[in-house]
């Protein structure tokens, strides 16, 4: 069965066909997420349309979503609360939404398999998130705010007002949005770039001694990209690695959600 897949961030919208036996993506669409949520809505259905109208998608996203695919909550986006993102393919199809921090942790444990029991994933974008699979069971939390890692609180992000109000979150030095204001204040790059990581560092820790993971997987256009040759001296005890499907980790993640190819999230 081929699934429609969608993975909303806060830079890029990328639409895809995945087939869950193969793990194959297949057919995708990038292009810059749009302004409102009206044009968004809009282009997820008309690559709905181009992929044959197929009757399961997945749809991993970093805004909060309620069960009508209304965003209840985009700090980086705050436009879009309040309006639907799914609305054109309510009725046509069955749609499985996830966060795209569990849909990356979801890829990464199918891709790991009985090697690593417990998965954490660290999406690094225009904001950061996390997800977590724990025995094989996606980890979402009672009101599906678990793992919101971008706004964990870090001493190398202490006195930085996040995009969310407060100050000292991850996010406030470590995102993609973050590095660039940065940098247009006139903070050095590279220096820009090691706060981040530390900060990283700082997160990383935590969850180690929270968890005791098997695995992290990294992900995101900023962890894969600029921040990985930094987080990859942090030695070789820490159990980081790149996420095994790349840029297509939420995609796939989704796409093996919507398939019922893993277990459902514990809500």
């Amino acid at each position: 069965m081929t699934v429609f897949v969608v993975d909303l961030g806060g830079t890029w919208l990328r639409t895809a066909t995945f087939e869950p036996r193969t793990r194959v993506v297949t057919g995708l669409c990038r292009q810059a997420t749009p302004d409102t949520a009206e044009a968004c809505r809009g282009a997820i259905e008309a690559a709905w349309h181009r992929a044959g109208r197929l009757r399961r998608v997945g749809f991993a996203a970093a805004p909060a979503f309620d069960r009508s695919g209304v965003v209840r909550a985009w700090s980086n986006r705050p436009a879009y609360v309040g309006h639907s993102v799914t609305a054109a393919l309510v009725g046509h199809a069955h749609i499985v939404s996830v966060d795209d921090g569990t849909a990356a942790a979801i890829s990464a444990h199918a891709a790991w398999g009985v090697a690593a029991d417990i998965v954490l994933a660290i999406t690094i974008g225009t904001g950061v998130g996390g997800g977590a699979v724990i025995f094989g069971r996606p980890l979402v939390g009672a009101a599906h705010a678990a793992m919101n890692l971008g706004h964990i609180k870090v001493p190398a992000a202490a006195g930085r007002i996040c995009s969310c109000g407060e100050a000292g979150c991850l996010q406030a030095v470590a995102s993609g949005r973050a590095l660039a204001a940065a940098m247009g204040d006139g903070v050095p790059e590279a220096a820009a770039f090691d706060r981040a990581a530390e900060g990283v560092r700082e997160l990383l820790a935590m969850l180690v001694r929270t968890f005791d993971p098997d695995r992290i997987a990294l992900s995101g256009g900023v962890g894969l990209g600029p921040l990985h040759s930094r987080l990859a001296t942090l030695g070789p005890d820490l159990p980081l690695r790149c996420h095994p499907s790349g840029d297509c980790a939420g995609l796939v993640g989704a796409g093996l959600l919507a398939a019922g190819l893993t277990i459902q999230p514990q809500v």
